[in-house]
This record gives structure tokens, C-alpha cells and sequence, in this order.
């Protein structure tokens, strides 16, 4: 492979890392543990993943726009841009 192998041990997560970390941490338990298998035969959870998706990207300053389609049912799809009100909120957030 090219370049370089790390050796030794990692260093220590930023705060911010380790704020990442638990972040992600949360989501993917309530994903996978709370809501769990989600698709057309579980479509309950299948919308309450999209919600709770749909939620942390607009708290996170993305703008969300869902996209709709039919096929046996009525399908959706979420659409997450940065939203830049917000993005300059939190940009500034990051530099205090």
C-alpha cells in the first residue's frame, strides 16, 4: 500500500472528536437499536427513521426537503443541503 502505517498509539480524541463520537454513538442506537429494520414491511419505523433523520439535519443547519414518490405505497426520500442562515451560525459557533 502506499504511503506510511501508523504505529503506536492513537492520540487522545479532541473534545470535539469525542462530542462526534457520542453523537454518532446516539444515532446509530436509536437507528439500529430503537427504530431497528425499517423498510416497506416495517414502514412504521421505516417513517419514524425519516423523522428522526429528518430532525437531526435541520437542527444540524440543513435545509430538508422531502422527496416523495408512489410505487405500491407512498415512498420518500430525503434531500439535505447545507443551509447557509444556519451554516454561518455555526461556522461562527466553531471559531468561538
Amino acid at each position: 500500500m502506499p504511503g506510511k502505517s501508523h504505529s503506536g498509539a492513537a492520540a487522545p480524541l479532541t473534545q470535539r472528536e469525542v462530542m462526534l463520537r457520542d453523537s454518532l454513538r446516539r444515532d446509530v442506537e436509536k437507528l439500529a437499536g430503537e427504530i431497528g429494520e425499517r423498510n416497506l414491511i416495517r414502514y412504521e419505523a421505516l417513517t419514524t427513521a425519516a423523522t428522526f433523520l429528518e430532525q437531526g439535519l435541520t437542527g444540524a443547519g440543513y435545509k430538508v426537503e422531502l422527496n416523495s414518490l408512489k410505487l405500491r405505497r407512498l415512498m420518500a426520500a430525503l434531500d439535505a443541503q447545507p443551509d447557509r442562515r444556519t451554516e454561518r451560525r455555526a461556522t461562527a459557533r466553531r471559531k468561538s
